[in-house]
């Protein structure tokens, strides 16, 4: 069976190992996610869930323990071609509309011009922003901006995606409309 993340006594600790200060956010976590599953990874606040996401997308190093993403060692680029990583806190380039940002992205991909264009267009229908596509992103709800942040994590067509916290800061409505979206692709 393939796996889209498979881990094994995966630690992080952050300070000096044998300082009693030392913090270990991660313990030892042992997981094996198929690919095609929709798995959430729920904990109370400082459990270690973040920073298991970062450790698996190479921003953070484990102290121990190993793993591999779409079938690469933890870190791989390649892998990190084939995902979408959509952050607990959404920060984008509010200069931009929500279409503009999504060519950024799509460019930064490497896809051509006219696979951006398409692509954008599709995945701003699909997180039900295609008639917000050409407002500016400063006029945009934090719903909308999640909504965003979404969408910008599927620019590239990934054979993962990663959501940190996707309905941070969102009202029950918006966390509705998310869990939908979700749900739907």
């Amino acid at each position: 069976m393939e796996h889209a993340i498979k881990i094994e006594k995966l630690t992080k600790i952050y300070g000096y190992r044998g300082n009693r200060d030392a913090i270990k956010a991660v313990d030892e976590l042992t997981m094996e996610i198929p690919k095609g599953e929709a798995f959430g990874f729920l904990g109370p606040n400082g459990a270690g869930k973040t920073t298991t996401i970062y450790m698996l997308l190479g921003i953070l190093k484990p102290t121990s323990g190993s793993g591999k993403l779409l079938g690469k060692p933890l870190g791989n680029p390649q892998a990190k071609e084939k995902l979408g990583f959509l952050p607990e806190s959404v920060t984008l380039h509010l200069h931009h509309t929500g279409l503009s940002l999504l060519d950024y992205y799509g460019e930064l991909l490497n896809m051509d011009f006219m696979k951006r264009k398409k692509r954008a267009s599709e995945v701003l229908e699909q997180v039900g922003l295609n008639n917000a596509a050409n407002k500016p992103i400063t006029s945009y709800s934090k719903g909308m901006v999640q909504r965003l942040g979404i969408a910008q994590a599927l620019i590239g067509d990934p054979d993962l995606l990663i959501l940190d916290e996707p309905t941070a800061n969102l009202d029950p409505i918006g966390r509705k409309d998310v869990k939908d979206l979700l749900l739907n692709i």
